[in-house]
């Protein structure tokens, strides 16, 4: 029979007879279909019940088992079959409890290296951040006859940057073991949950989509992305600090029209990547209006400064 696999708990197990006999009972002139007797036993491991002489039984094995059954006539072939009847058996692979683990070792903020390490008094762990993940899920040994698969990363975003609910759908961004030091990178303000997912399967299995497969015990971290303001003066003088008109990264890549303060357009971008820092235009205040890629409108006003 076909080995099969549970994930702890019960399995029930039925015997069948697949060609039933007749007899034909020659004083009563008549032909009657035959009677079987059913016996499980234990070959390995346990979780036999204790009536175990039955057509169906409930097995509650706690290691990986085999069990067999013997199934013989009881009309016509004396007793316990006269020696006839048939045996088959099954292997019941029990899969090890998995608990998906992992820590965040390390958070790297794109412009000031080391998120928690400022490199200039007064600064914040400015985002994009990466988060660099360790996958510590222990895996089965070879000896258990299972393995991982079906391993997936998700980030979702449930909190926006002002604490608001949101109901962002969750994003796969790898399924290795170990992701790549840059695979989650999150740019947009707000509280995310980030969980790995992965199943447990016996090791003579492929690891296709429809393998029969245990789950792991899911694992899940909360990590917060600042919502940094748009600032509202800059200082292009050349000292690298400030130099730029600089959105939210969730902005990033959307259309900017900057005006004067007498209504006059004097610059715009199709795709703006923060690289406005007043050109020609002389000092003052001007005012911006910006339109993202989600086509959310946003308008204020920024302030030109190259004296500081």
């Amino acid at each position: 029979m076909t080995p099969t696999t549970i994930c702890g708990g019960t399995l029930n197990l039925t015997g069948n007879v697949l060609r039933p006999d007749s007899i034909r009972q020659v004083a009563a002139g008549q032909t009657v279909r035959q009677t079987y007797g059913f016996q499980w036993t234990q070959l390995s491991g346990n979780g036999l019940p204790a009536v175990s002489n039955v057509q169906n039984i409930t097995v509650s094995p706690t290691v990986t088992s085999r069990y067999r059954l013997r199934i013989v006539p009881l009309q016509g072939f004396g007793t316990n079959g006269g020696g006839c009847g048939d045996t088959t058996s099954i292997l019941v692979r029990v899969a090890p409890t998995v608990a998906n683990a992992f820590t965040i070792p390390r958070v790297i903020s794109s412009r000031n290296g080391e998120a928690g390490q400022p490199s200039e008094p007064g600064q914040t762990d400015i985002p994009p951040l990466t988060f660099v993940l360790n996958n510590t899920t222990p895996q089965p040994s070879v000896a258990s006859g299972f393995q991982l698969c079906g391993i997936s990363w998700t980030y979702q975003r449930v909190k926006d940057g002002q604490g608001n609910a949101v109901t962002d759908a969750p994003v796969q961004f790898s399924t290795d073991y170990q992701p790549a030091e840059a695979a989650l990178k999150l740019a947009v303000g707000g509280e995310y949950i980030i969980r790995l997912n992965s199943n447990v399967v016996a090791r003579t299995s492929s690891c296709a989509a429809n393998t029969p497969s245990c789950p792991a015990t899911l694992a899940q971290r909360t990590v917060i992305v600042p919502d940094v303001p748009v600032p509202n003066i800059i200082t292009p003088n050349g000292d690298n600090l400030n130099e730029t008109f600089v959105v939210r990264p969730g902005q990033q890549g959307g259309k900017l029209e900057i005006y004067n303060r007498w209504g006059r357009k004097v610059q715009d971008f199709a795709s703006y990547q923060n690289n406005w820092g007043g050109d020609n235009q002389p000092d003052g205040v001007y005012y911006y209006y910006l339109t993202d890629v989600s086509g959310s409108k946003t308008k204020g006003w920024v302030e030109i400064r190259r004296g500081q």
